[in-house]
């Protein structure tokens, strides 16, 4: 995270659905986005510690030896494992989102008219996730915290009783 934005990768080699997509998501200002229209580009700007990425299925159909979604969905979980992974696809086969669901992504979003309403939500869902296991964080941090304050207290006052054990008296 960013000055308090989450760093989010979009990659889709349609230039046009490129574009749609990234004027939907910014209008989310909690995200600061970053676009791609391969996946090798994705992969190699991983360093910048996207925190969520949103994949094209079915990338670079021109080009025979290039790598689709699942490959570069792969690459990303085994270079970088809590990335959120969200893979978009003009397919509506089952098969296909339960192989990039085990494959490691958050969720599969069909490319059709509610899309971008079902992205938003997913990306809602996350961002809520992420504050989830900040809060959660912090909590242990502090309870760590009060544990040692109450250690310290303990042995504030054993060590006080025996070195000066008539304050303890009552009466």
């Amino acid at each position: 995270m960013k000055n308090g934005k989450v760093t989010t990768f979009l990659v889709d080699d349609d230039e046009m659905y490129l574009e749609m997509l990234t004027d939907k998501i910014k209008l989310n200002p909690r995200l600061r986005l970053k676009t791609f229209s391969n996946g090798e580009d994705c992969i190699n700007n991983l360093s910048e510690n996207p925190e969520i990425v949103i994949l094209d299925y079915k990338l670079n159909k021109d080009n025979s030896d290039a790598k689709n979604g699942i490959e570069i969905l792969r690459k990303i979980k085994q270079a970088k494992p809590n990335i959120e992974v969200i893979i978009l696809s003009s397919q509506e086969k089952i098969e296909i989102a339960v192989e990039t669901i085990k494959q490691g992504a958050y969720t599969y979003v069909v490319k059709n008219e509610t899309a971008f309403e079902r992205l938003r939500i997913v990306i809602h869902n996350i961002l809520h996730k992420f504050h989830l296991q900040r809060s959660n964080k912090l909590y242990r941090k502090q309870r760590v915290y009060l544990v040692i304050a109450l250690v310290i207290v303990l042995l504030v006052n054993v060590l006080n009783y025996l070195f000066n054990p008539d304050a303890f008296k009552l009466w």
